[in-house]
């Protein structure tokens, strides 16, 4: 499971911290054009894996691209086959 909360909006970007299992006190930073076209990861929490940022970044981009910049959200995926 992963958590995210935007944090910043600036130059066509939404900045997000994600947290990975929910925990707040060590979050990734990732940033995703308002169009959804474009996404990139700004840091990762260390000893995480790189499934949180991805699967948090895909939600915000799959909103964005039909013009939604969500405020917050989660994602769980575990047992998706």
């Amino acid at each position: 499971m992963v958590a995210y909360k935007r944090i910043h909006r600036q130059d066509g970007r939404a900045i997000y911290e994600y947290y990975p299992e929910g925990d707040t006190s060590a979050p990734g930073m990732v940033w995703v054009s308002e169009d959804g076209t474009e996404w990139g990861l700004i840091s990762m929490p260390e000893g995480s894996f790189s499934a949180y940022y991805v699967h948090a970044v895909l939600d915000i981009q799959r909103a964005a691209k039909q013009g939604v910049l969500r405020e917050r959200g989660e994602v769980e995926w575990y047992g998706e086959e």
